[in-house]
């Protein structure tokens, strides 16, 4: 069951593959870590909205906060169409396969379901979360089973997910389960203005706790080009982060918005 979960999935997209490692090089580089640090924060608190979405220019700052959180990191899943996992049908196979890695109870659910159901692995977006992910992982809190101290999924570059109704179901799942499951999710995109419109139709509000700009322009990326600044931002509580360029240029409007997101109903 397991090896059919893996070969359905994608390997090359978690943070420390190596096709990541080597696409990191045409990324560009943030030059501070300060956000890392409470982001981290941000990961280990028990309270407050589960899920944090963060647009953006593309920069490597999904990767130092992966980076960072070392063990209490469960899953990521970095899409990139240069690398070939832009496919939204491996995006919960992938996560539950990592999953599946770090805990050999619910690797032996996982495992059970899949040799009950091969098709499992094909199925919908909201089957495959709720067969693969969902049921194990509740079925493991019910029992009252230490899951350890792997709570956090990062997702990076979903603006890169092929389809954007795609991108609009994965969102929503996330947000209907967030309050039933014990993980934190972060989500690094770059402005996505047709997820926006979908997610406004389906009554989902992306209302940030600070907004610094409306709109990042796309940057190439070239050899000499500048590095990216981070600047943190604290708002009621609440931290955003802005990007601006090393080297000004009056012709370039940067900046980021910081979403967190309440569970959906």
């Amino acid at each position: 069951g397991l090896k059919l979960l893996h070969d359905n999935s994608h390997p090359k997209a978690a943070y420390d593959s190596a096709a990541r490692e080597f696409a990191l090089y045409s990324i560009p580089k943030t030059d501070r870590e300060d956000f890392v640090a409470d982001f981290v924060a941000w990961t280990r608190r028990t309270t407050g909205p589960p899920v944090m979405q963060l647009n953006g220019p593309k920069s490597n700052l999904a990767q130092l906060c992966a980076e960072k959180l070392e063990e209490n990191l469960d899953a990521t899943f970095c899409f990139s169409r240069s690398n070939g996992t832009d496919d939204p049908g491996r995006f919960f196979t992938t996560l539950a396969d990592q999953l599946a890695t770090h805990n050999r109870s619910y690797a032996k659910i996982l495992d059970g379901k899949i040799r009950h159901n091969r098709a499992l692995v094909s199925k919908s977006l909201r089957v495959q979360f709720d067969e693969l992910i969902a049921a194990p992982v509740g079925g493991l809190l019910a029992e009252e089973l230490d899951l350890g101290p792997r709570k956090v999924i990062i997702v990076e570059g979903i603006d890169e997910c092929a389809s954007v109704h795609a991108r609009c179901e994965i969102l929503c799942i996330i947000l209907k389960s967030a309050s039933a499951l014990p993980f934190r999710w972060a989500i690094f995109s770059r402005i996505d203005s047709q997820l926006e419109t979908l997610l406004k139709e389906k009554g989902v509000a992306l209302e940030p706790c600070w907004k610094v700009c409306h709109s990042v322009p796309n940057i190439p990326i070239g050899e000499g080009e500048p590095l990216f600044r981070v600047e943190m931002i604290r708002h009621e509580g609440w931290i955003a982060v802005r990007w601006t360029l090393a080297k000004r240029d009056p012709k370039i409007v940067t900046g980021t918005a910081l979403f967190f997101f309440q569970p959906l109903k």
